[in-house]
């Protein structure tokens, strides 16, 4: 089973970055039943903030939305969530 799809993409400046990861939750079966596509919920993505005077893309990781196992993280013992995904 695939559980998380890791995109990574070539940008201008040639550097490869991961520029999104996205949770799988099933079929989309509403869409079509004969070829149902798969839908994904992004958890953090990629902002291209701007090039560097030596044209380096240059940007941060957004959170986006938290996994849907964030109540089975909860219940590790001694295990703290994130600040990130508490909000």
């Amino acid at each position: 089973a695939i559980h998380v799809v890791v995109q990574m993409r070539e940008l201008p400046d040639h550097s490869r970055r991961l520029m999104e990861i996205a949770e799988v939750q099933g079929l989309d079966y509403d869409g079509s039943a004969t070829f149902p596509s798969y839908k994904l919920r992004t958890l953090y993505q990629f902002e291209f903030l701007r090039y560097t005077s030596d044209g380096k893309a240059h940007g941060q990781f957004a959170v986006r939305d938290r996994p849907s196992w964030l109540r089975e993280l909860r219940l590790i013992p001694n295990y703290e969530v994130p600040q990130f995904w508490q909000q």
